[in-house]
């Protein structure tokens, strides 16, 4: 696989290709990023981020990796907003409290929008990477013009248009898959 990067990288044409779908794929997810409303589990997400990143505490919401919480909420954690204490919750051993979380963490920060605006635009990494991921491994497999066509199929995927820019685990968590070639 590093012969394949190596490789990329020799070739001025491709490495242009890529980096033109990687434009590509940014400009069509940062418009519905800024504009589209709270989904259902977004400002959860945003508040258990926060939460791990100021308290360190994993347990409120352990059924999905915390990562992708932490980078959507790492806008609001340097933007000093109010986190939601973990007393306010009353978080006990196997319990799902981070609804509530998101909740109150909505309650606190009447600026909300923003953060997650903000934290939106850091989940667009995870669909560069997913972009590149599709793009190399074709590459490797296939060669130049499936490598494209794969990250185009990515980067059109209704799916991913639709939850690229999104607070929520769903797009990084798929791209665990190609991993294991």
């Amino acid at each position: 696989m590093i012969q394949t990067a190596t490789l990329i990288l020799k070739n001025n044409k491709s490495v242009l290709t890529l980096f033109l779908l990687c434009i590509i794929s940014v400009t069509i997810n940062i418009v519905p990023a800024r504009n589209n409303s709270y989904v259902f589990n977004e400002h959860a997400c945003l508040a258990s981020g926060l939460i791990y990143l100021r308290f360190g505490d994993y347990d409120h919401f352990h059924v999905n990796p915390p990562l992708v919480a932490m980078v959507g909420a790492f806008p609001a954690f340097i933007g000093q907003t109010n986190c939601p204490l973990l007393a306010d919750l009353g978080i006990s051993q196997f319990s799902r409290k981070e609804s509530l979380a998101g909740d109150v963490w909505l309650k606190k920060n009447p600026d909300h929008l923003r953060w997650v605006i903000y934290g939106r635009y850091c989940m667009l990494f995870f669909i560069l990477i997913g972009t590149i991921s599709c793009y190399v491994y074709s590459y490797y497999f296939f060669g130049y013009i499936s490598a494209i066509m794969a990250a185009l199929f990515w980067i059109f995927s209704p799916y991913i248009l639709g939850h690229g820019g999104l607070i929520c685990p769903d797009v990084p968590c798929c791209q665990a898959a190609p991993s294991r070639l």
